[in-house]
């Protein structure tokens, strides 16, 4: 059971995450288009660390996110 609802849990850090990482993308693309370019660089920080823990949360399944990419 505890097993379970760790793997519900992950799956929804991981939904979560795939939420953040899109909304970050509309705010890079709006920043790249005429805005503040440390905003910019703040919220492409923020993306590379939700990559990093999507990633690890993706070996935890013993997936690894180059064999996605097909």
């Amino acid at each position: 059971m505890k097993n379970e609802i760790e793997v519900n849990e992950k799956v929804g850090r991981m939904a979560d995450i795939l939420e953040q990482i899109k909304d970050l993308k509309h705010l890079i693309d709006l920043h790249q288009q005429g805005g503040s370019s440390l905003m910019e660089e703040q919220y492409v920080y923020r993306r590379q660390k939700l990559l990093k823990e999507l990633r690890e949360i993706l070996l935890e399944f013993e997936l690894n996110a180059a064999e996605l990419v097909a």
